[in-house]
């Protein structure tokens, strides 16, 4: 596999990066990239993802520890 270059301007990365966007739509920070790592199947990455976000006092909100919850389910 050969790597190429890239810039904002390549159209590949730009619809790539606006199929992120729409697939994690409603999502933000930790938690889009938490979902995406379900997306592709990295469920190992996203677990400890979000065990550490549960771990974080920034969840003290119920309504994010139970999005994370739902999400390790």
């Amino acid at each position: 596999m050969q790597l190429t270059p890239t810039n904002d301007y390549d159209p590949a990365l730009t619809s790539l990066t606006k199929r992120i966007r729409q697939t994690t739509e409603g999502a933000v920070g930790w938690y889009r990239l938490g979902q995406l790592l379900v997306i592709v199947g990295a469920y190992d990455k996203a677990e400890n993802l979000y065990l550490t976000l549960l771990g974080q006092k920034s969840t003290e909100n119920v309504r994010e520890r139970g999005h994370i919850y739902h999400m390790l389910g």
